[in-house]
């Protein structure tokens, strides 16, 4: 069963919320934290199959993207995305408090979830019961695009909206998903030249404090990924302090492994996982 709605931040700004519910009490809540240029309703191979087995799953779009407002891949601060994942998880620890609460984040996703993690107070933190990061972008732009990020530098503080198409690779080796993602009203690939600063920023803060982080944790990542380094989740598996981690790669897979060849062993792989941390 899904139902959509809408909830306020503090300063007074909505986002979109979408649920998909268990037929009966759940065991479990997962929040879906997705990733740059796309939405919450492109995870269907988990929002399928955990209610399946008991578990609430949640979603939100991000400021600037899917049904949420504001101008498409930007933002004025990073703290628009965390105070967004602040917000949404009181919603989802309101709604289930009797039960534990997951994350599960992609990408830009991943990213944000784990500065937040870095940077929120312990008492906001321990409102999660652990994560799965999907493909984590903790690694910045090659040496190749250094002159893009100086230009976003110097936009950023003059005319920090300036926005430029961002040509990404394929998300899922699997044609379908390509062409579905091409004709997305929903998605978009603008980033702003303030975004991409703010981005470089949140990753230096994230790795920074990487070792602050105690939480089980999950690291998924397509070995052929051609969007984000999965170098970043080896590393990410060394930095936190997390006694309780693993990092499961995917022969073949492309950046969204939950939308390509191999969704239905990382469908198999979360559930063991959430099952075992009940």
């Amino acid at each position: 069963m899904a139902g959509d709605t809408t909830f306020q931040l503090p300063d007074g700004t909505a986002r979109f919320h979408r649920s998909w519910l268990p037929a009966g009490p759940p065991r479990a809540a997962v929040a879906i934290i997705h990733g740059f240029g796309e939405h919450s309703e492109r995870y269907t191979a988990l929002t399928e199959a955990l209610p399946l087995r008991g578990f609430a799953v949640h979603g939100f779009d991000l400021l600037g993207h899917g049904r949420s407002p504001g101008p498409r891949g930007h933002i004025d601060r990073w703290s628009d995305y965390r105070d967004g994942v602040s917000a949404f998880v009181d919603l989802v620890s309101g709604q289930w408090p009797k039960v534990p609460v997951f994350l599960f984040a992609h990408s830009m996703g991943g990213l944000i979830a784990l500065e937040w993690l870095v940077c929120e107070a312990a008492a906001d933190r321990s409102r999660v019961a652990g994560a799965v990061l999907s493909a984590p972008a903790l690694i910045p732009l090659d040496v190749g695009r250094r002159w893009q990020l100086w230009m976003s530098r110097l936009l950023s503080r003059g005319w920090p909206r300036f926005s430029v198409d961002v040509p990404l690779g394929a998300v899922s080796s699997d044609p379908a998903v390509q062409a579905a993602n091409r004709e997305d009203p929903l998605s978009h690939r603008r980033a702003s030249a303030r975004w991409a600063q703010e981005s470089l920023a949140a990753i230096a803060r994230a790795r920074a404090g990487a070792a602050s982080v105690t939480l089980p944790l999950l690291i998924v990542h397509g070995e052929a990924d051609p969007i984000v380094d999965i170098a970043g989740s080896r590393w990410l598996l060394d930095a936190v302090s997390s006694a309780d981690r693993q990092l499961r790669t995917y022969p073949g897979a492309f950046h969204e492994v939950h939308n390509d060849q191999a969704r239905e062993l990382l469908v198999a792989d979360v559930l063991a996982w959430l099952e075992a941390h009940l």
